[in-house]
């Protein structure tokens, strides 16, 4: 089984009682052959001998008793509508001055290192498209060359152009053109026919593709609860029966809270924001969607285990009887 970049950060806190040093590090660590290859080098580093082991008592993971957030998760159509305008203001920004470092937040991605490190950043997206059809295969999902897939939030194309190769059409979306702009660049690179790239520059636009199989990673995160809820919605509305959605957001943050009418009276952001949908929440979408849960796994993507709680949602929609 391929080595995620969860399974480098839970044995990075597990054995070193720490997270990993770079981005680098953990490129490096997916390499090894399996979980157990992983472990068994990170336990016989000089490091691991003078590191104490962590206890259930120490480990930086959210607590079951943590207080709830207090999240506003719906708006009207119009509040809405600004929400998107500035969501979609800061990653036009990001997009125009560091498309790359906005996928993935470390210095080698900056503009002035990514000729050194592009292998490791474009590697990076083939290791995830593997694992993504790993997950399909476990929920028995079969003909996968004659399905459509839809993918949210491409950015730069770093997972669409993998997995394309796995899927009949690919039709990718984003929010800023400028992101969309290098990932179109890439699918011609790789000669990839079968990816279409929608930018989605207002809300209203919003409509997902009827397809077989919808995913989303490290996306939904940066948008306000109430886009967040609405995306979730309406993809997974676009499912066809017995199509697979596979999407990860936080459903929690340490201190968190979101009132709508405050967020709505600051200025746009010029860096990325970092927000939680409540589980509970989550849950209730899906089952509104004529969804049903296959499997919900918790992981790391926001990189701090002692400020987030992110899951990985697996689902599938209702066949009609």
């Amino acid at each position: 089984m391929p080595v995620s970049r969860m399974d480098v950060f839970r044995a990075y806190q597990i054995v070193l009682g720490r997270a990993p040093e770079s981005e680098m590090a953990v490129q490096a660590h997916m390499l090894h052959r399996d979980v157990w290859a992983l472990f068994s080098v990170l336990a016989s580093s000089p490091e691991r001998a003078n590191t104490k082991l962590i206890s259930k008592d120490t480990f930086p993971f959210i607590p079951l008793n943590h207080p709830s957030n207090l999240v506003d998760s719906d708006g009207s159509p119009n509040e809405l509508d600004v929400l998107w305008d500035k969501v979609r203001a800061t990653w036009e920004g990001l997009g125009a001055t560091r498309p790359h470092h906005s996928v993935i937040t470390q210095p080698e991605f900056l503009p002035r290192a990514f000729r050194d490190n592009e292998d490791a950043f474009w590697r990076s997206g083939e290791r995830e498209a593997e694992q993504t059809i790993g997950m399909l295969s476990r929920y028995g999902y079969r003909n996968i060359d004659s399905k459509v897939a839809c993918e949210l939030g491409c950015g730069v194309g770093r997972l669409s152009v993998p997995l394309s190769r796995s899927f009949a059409q690919l039709i990718a979306y984003d929010i800023s053109q400028p992101h969309l702009d290098v990932a179109h660049d890439r699918a011609q690179e790789q000669q990839r026919q079968n990816v279409s790239f929608v930018c989605l520059s207002k809300r209203v636009a919003f409509e997902i593709a009827s397809c077989d199989f919808f995913y989303t990673r490290i996306v939904l995160q940066h948008n306000p609860p109430p886009v967040m809820k609405s995306m979730i919605a309406q993809s997974l509305q676009a499912l066809r029966p017995g199509g697979i959605g596979l999407f990860q957001l936080p459903t929690y943050q340490v201190g968190y809270s979101f009132v709508l009418k405050e967020y709505l009276r600051k200025p746009s952001s010029s860096d990325m924001e970092m927000h939680a949908l409540p589980q509970e929440i989550v849950l209730r979408t899906i089952r509104d969607a004529d969804c049903e849960l296959i499997e919900v796994r918790e992981d790391n993507e926001p990189g701090r285990p002692d400020l987030f709680l992110s899951n990985t949602f697996a689902v599938r929609k209702v066949t009609p009887r």
